[in-house]
């Protein structure tokens, strides 16, 4: 993203002091931060969204972000994030250390 595109599409969200902390204590910059904000997979988890990077984002967000920023953060988005899109606020960050699991409903029919 140049310079004139990041003015236009200027990222507003807030972080909780707890996802802030964490942000530090991880070592996560803002730059990732708003990296998975912008391009990340957002995945309904009650109340709020969890983000995360897939191999399709990663290539939208190599696509659309000037190449030196992107490789500042390629090997920095191992993480995901919750956030509450209501009020714009980042809940928490962790680190990916395994893969995202997800629980599905399955109706199994009885007769």
């Amino acid at each position: 993203m140049n310079g004139e595109e990041c003015a236009q599409r200027e990222l507003q969200y807030t972080l909780t002091r707890h996802a802030e902390r964490r942000r530090q204590q991880r070592g996560i910059p803002y730059s990732c931060l708003e990296t998975m904000l912008w391009y990340g997979k957002k995945r309904r988890r009650g109340d709020a969204y969890l983000v995360y990077m897939d191999k399709y984002h990663r290539k939208l967000a190599q696509t659309r972000l000037d190449p030196e920023l992107y490789r500042q953060v390629v090997d920095k988005l191992d993480f995901y994030l919750v956030y509450d899109d209501r009020s714009r606020t980042v809940i928490t960050v962790a680190h990916r250390l395994d893969r995202l699991k997800w629980k599905t409903c399955r109706k199994t029919m009885t007769g």
